[in-house]
């Protein structure tokens, strides 16, 4: 049954969310591997491309993806071939890229679905596998950009996507300032719902760019981007 009080956009304003984010992240990485930080804007201004991200795969994850565990796996496995340009990029061993961020998010949001289903079928129901996936994914997610926080942003934006409940969309604010430890630099990663707002009620001619486009932008970027520096 179509929920007629979720969030709804067009196929047009998703891709310029999609857009954006990648504009927001790439300076932001311009500004961090490039100009080690010189320019504070650029930094500001990235603080929003995250909380797009989660935002444009919580709602694909409702509304254009019939498997979600493919979707899922997609991108884990991107975020594996971006490993070795991320490490290349940041210097860092010892993180996982946002690739796996947003995969284990997915992840996490196909757990909770789960678990809801089956306490529906079987309130005795105990739902030990799916309740210690759950733990490891939390685990997993000490070592991924973000951390737990970035990872619970997308259920948390997926239940406000189904039916705007302000609870939830309380919920994913604070773990947006959460991802940027509610330093006053976290309060631009809000703005990212007001750009979502306004791009909601904008008419954009339709268009689409390849699926992969997206995909294949964050490793190529972060090794130009290192050549660069």
């Amino acid at each position: 049954m179509q929920n007629n009080s979720a969030v709804r956009f067009s196929s047009s304003q998703i891709e310029i969310l999609k857009l954006a984010a990648i504009a927001f992240m790439f300076l932001d990485h311009l500004n961090k591997i490039v100009f080690d930080f010189d320019y504070l804007w650029m930094f500001f201004v990235g603080r929003m491309a995250f909380p797009l991200f989660c935002l444009i795969a919580a709602y694909q994850y409702e509304f254009h993806t019939r498997d979600k565990q493919r979707y899922m796996l997609r991108l884990l496995a991107f975020g594996a071939v971006s490993q070795i340009f991320y490490v290349y990029a940041t210097q860092r061993y010892d993180m996982l890229n946002i690739f796996f961020t947003l995969g284990f998010g997915v992840g996490l949001l196909i757990l909770l679905d789960r678990i809801e289903a089956m306490q529906r079928q079987n309130p005795k129901s105990k739902c030990v596998a799916e309740i210690a996936a759950f733990l490891l994914l939390i685990g997993v997610a000490s070592h991924t950009e973000y951390y737990q926080a970035g990872m619970a942003l997308i259920p948390a934006l997926a239940l406000y996507i189904r039916n705007q409940n302000p609870w939830t969309l309380f919920l994913a604010m604070v773990l947006t300032l959460a991802c940027n430890l509610f330093s006053y630099f976290a309060l631009f990663g809000l703005a990212a719902y007001a750009l979502a707002y306004v791009v909601g009620m904008m008419q954009i001619p339709q268009f689409r760019l390849p699926r992969y486009v997206y995909y294949v932008f964050y490793p190529l970027h972060l090794a130009v981007l290192r050549l660069l520096a």
